[in-house]
């Protein structure tokens, strides 16, 4: 198990739902996604090119309660 399953595992439940927020360093874009908890670890070789191309990628550390909420909108305050 890699550090990032680790956290993972940590931090969320495996049916919960995380946001993923990718940022462009030169543009500032931002794209974001939502998965289950259980299904990141199948995303890390795609955040890893997406950081390679000047991404920055955070991820909510409150679970979310639905799909394409932030964290404003879902109603997260604190970490469990």
């Amino acid at each position: 198990m890699n550090d990032f399953q680790r956290y993972i595992n940590f931090i969320f439940q495996p049916e919960d739902i995380a946001e993923m927020r990718l940022i462009n360093k030169r543009t500032g874009h931002i794209s974001q996604e939502w998965h289950f908890a259980k299904e990141l670890p199948t995303h890390l070789d795609e955040w890893q090119r997406f950081n390679e191309r000047g991404y920055n990628i955070y991820i909510g550390v409150n679970p979310r309660k639905e799909f394409n909420e932030t964290a404003a909108v879902s109603g997260s305050s604190s970490a469990r």
